[in-house]
């Protein structure tokens, strides 16, 4: 379950339900940082993040990557439309666990290889790569076997 968290003027926040919820924030040249010094992209990409590191089988891996447009459908997280990022690099860039990196590549979904088509003239970085280029990149980095 995602809880949607909003910030107050006054550094409260509180959940979607109406809850507060204890948290501090500072501001720096990266954005506003909340909890354990986490920028809010990096609390947006956590459950993206864990839901993956945490898969064991092949049909536990999340749907956003069967979605080659998931850069544009998370645009929202961009600092402006002027720079836009690759969501889909910064979750595979944070993936830490070689199994579900090899589930990806060896999986015969061909969604994964999709690659995205560009939108309204934005071009974020990596557009010409697939979710499955992405994670054989990853997997290098990793020297995953």
């Amino acid at each position: 379950m995602i809880t949607t968290c909003f910030i107050s003027c006054n550094g409260e926040a509180g959940d979607s339900k109406g809850g507060k919820i204890d948290t501090t924030y500072s501001i720096s040249k990266e954005g506003i940082l909340l909890n354990d010094n986490k920028t809010l992209l990096e609390l947006y990409l956590t459950a993206y993040i864990d839901s993956l590191n945490n898969t064991d089988n092949e049909a536990e891996l999340p749907l956003f990557l069967g979605d080659p447009q998931f850069d544009y459908k998370n645009r929202g997280i961009w600092k402006s439309f002027h720079s836009p990022i690759s969501v889909r690099e910064q979750i595979i860039n944070r993936i830490n666990n070689c199994r579900p990196l090899l589930l990806i590549v060896n999986s015969k979904n061909e969604n994964f290889r999709k690659k995205p088509q560009i939108e309204e003239n934005l071009m974020p970085p990596k557009i010409e790569m697939s979710f499955y280029d992405l994670v054989l990149k990853r997997i290098e980095s990793l020297d995953c076997k």
